[in-house]
């Protein structure tokens, strides 16, 4: 509601609930999970400012959202080894994150780091997890299925469209060169 001015005073004013650590660490945890990385970091900023904040409480939290955005931060920037350092020490205590899977799928293809068996991997287990993402469908088109049979890449990239919202799949999407291996 912070963009629509009918709620900009109810924005401007929060009405805080009181809500035990727990429950909020739990929904900072789902936000994570479904990808609501900027959500969880308002609510914790929020916490924060009330009285009697715990920071204890939330230092994993507060340590996921770090790490996530500098290693997501390094992989605009170029330093790709840092950035795939800091998200597979990040993987091996939130390996069930699909989030953390996705980017770790994407520096092993599109930066080469890590494996790319292990990539795969996770595509596979990605789709188990989530089977109605549209991002890890993508990938395991076009790095698991398109290896071996590329002639299914445009119509099954179609579907891919109608399952997500990712701006970059869908970009990559429309640049895709169908008559090159190089991709």
């Amino acid at each position: 509601g912070s963009h629509e001015f009918g709620d900009m005073l109810r924005y401007m004013n929060p009405c805080y609930v009181p809500v035990s650590d727990e429950i909020v660490h739990a929904l900072m945890m789902m936000l994570i999970y479904i990808n609501k990385v900027g959500k969880a970091n308002r609510l914790l900023d929020i916490r924060r400012k009330q009285s009697g904040y715990n920071s204890e409480k939330f230092e994993d939290i507060e340590r996921f959202i770090k790490d996530f955005r500098y290693s997501v931060n390094c992989y605009d920037i170029g330093k790709y080894e840092e950035g795939y350092a800091v998200i597979s020490e990040l993987f091996k205590n939130y390996s069930d994150n699909p989030m953390l899977m996705k980017l770790m799928i994407r520096y092993a293809f599109y930066k080469n780091q890590g494996s790319k068996e292990e990539a795969k991997k996770l595509i596979l287990e990605g789709q188990r997890l989530c089977p109605e993402d549209g991002e890890f469908l993508y990938y395991n088109i076009r790095f698991v299925v398109g290896e071996k049979n590329p002639d299914i890449l445009k119509e099954e990239f179609e579907k891919v469209k109608s399952m997500t919202n990712n701006g970059m799949v869908h970009l990559e999407i429309e640049e895709y060169d169908y008559g090159s291996d190089s991709e």
